[in-house]
């Protein structure tokens, strides 16, 4: 696209690294070997070695999925990877655009197929988002400006904890199960 080569261009010119994350367009459903070839092979002769994760449709979606995602296939992420890697010559990431809504197990498995990242903002929303409400229906009443302790409840010191007690715990949880605890200090060195 457009953009995509403004951003290569601009990181050319000031001779800054830029590694390139590319969606396959798809929200539901799963992304044909023939369209991963079309869009990677065009960004790949335009701009070799930039494209370092793919998200592809896996049977997932953006967004919450009250009946979960049942056509979600995790053997599907080692399929694309190969795919990818046999157009590029060198390994890229799958990361999964959507995990809202998948069980641990499915993603647990999507990892052992070689799952690279996930986005999980919609659950991110929703916990964050249930924690408050709750925090505001328990202490609803002291959410008053004549209430002693308004300022701290009203605050970072009351909302704020509060919502990172359930938050931190989920995202820890979450960490866990994408088997990456303790992998952080490895990823910052690729940084540098």
């Amino acid at each position: 696209t457009m953009r995509t080569n403004a951003l290569i261009e601009t990181s050319k010119k000031h001779d800054q690294p830029l590694t390139l994350e590319m969606e396959a367009g798809i929200d539901t459903g799963y992304t044909a070997p023939e369209v991963v070839k079309k869009l990677v092979t065009e960004v790949e002769k335009k701009h070799p070695g930039y494209l370092y994760l793919f998200a592809p449709g896996l049977g997932n979606r953006h967004g919450y999925s009250l009946e979960g995602y049942p056509d979600f296939r995790p053997e599907n992420i080692e399929r694309n990877a190969a795919l990818l890697k046999n157009l590029t010559g060198r390994n890229i990431g799958i990361a999964l655009h959507g995990s809202s809504g998948l069980s641990e197990t499915q993603l647990r498995d999507a990892v052992k197929y070689g799952l690279t990242k996930v986005n999980w903002s919609t659950n991110n929303i929703i916990l964050r988002s249930s924690a408050a409400r709750e925090y505001y229906s328990v202490y609803g009443e002291k959410m008053d400006p004549k209430y002693p302790g308004f300022k701290k409840m009203a605050t970072d010191n009351g909302v704020g904890q509060y919502v990172s007690a359930k938050f931190v715990p989920a995202v820890r949880n979450l960490i866990t199960v994408l088997n990456s605890a303790g992998k952080a200090g490895k990823f910052v060195k690729t940084l540098l």
